[in-house]
């Protein structure tokens, strides 16, 4: 999947090269609206390719062995230590939520409204993602997936807690 989300990249630079080039504005606005729906569809293939990778990793860190690496070093032990199957739904669950949205956002872009009540349902999808989030951010806080650790430069990265918790 990376592979075919890195091709699908390299066409979607064809295509902004194209959009440099052009000089009527009608169809300008055709080939930008082409293009931010392919840049939807590659970032939706990536987010599906790290859906792979995760569930790989955690398949082998489950049922082959251990990654050594992932246990030892701190940057890596947020990403890759997967304890139970049940850690391994959540990470997969926050992605595949991801892709969701990912695939909402370009459904919406060729969406046409025609009244009060396509946008009522377009608001109420929005305060449902919205409402996805805020539940996902409120598992991981509940079951301690969200950690203070050091980013690569060295630097403290603030966990994620309540005002009220120290």
């Amino acid at each position: 999947m990376f592979y075919v989300a890195a091709v699908d990249t390299f066409y979607v630079l064809e295509m902004v090269v194209e959009y440099t080039h052009e000089s009527d504005a009608l169809n300008r606005k055709y080939l930008r609206g082409e293009t931010v729906g392919h840049v939807v569809e590659v970032i939706d293939g990536f987010l599906l390719a790290i859906v792979l990778l995760i569930f790989a990793y955690g398949i082998y860190e489950l049922y082959i062995s251990r990654m050594d690496d992932a246990e030892n070093h701190e940057s890596a032990e947020h990403l890759l230590q997967i304890k139970n199957l049940d850690d391994l739904k959540s990470r997969l669950g926050k992605v595949v939520l991801m892709i969701l949205i990912v695939k909402f956002f370009e459904i919406s872009m060729t969406m046409e409204y025609e009244g009060v009540k396509e946008l009522t349902i377009f608001a109420a999808s929005i305060g449902l993602i919205a409402l996805s989030f805020f539940m996902s951010e409120l598992s991981a806080r509940k079951s301690g997936q969200l950690k203070t650790r050091q980013s690569d430069h060295g630097k403290r990265i603030a966990s994620l807690k309540h005002p009220h918790q120290n």
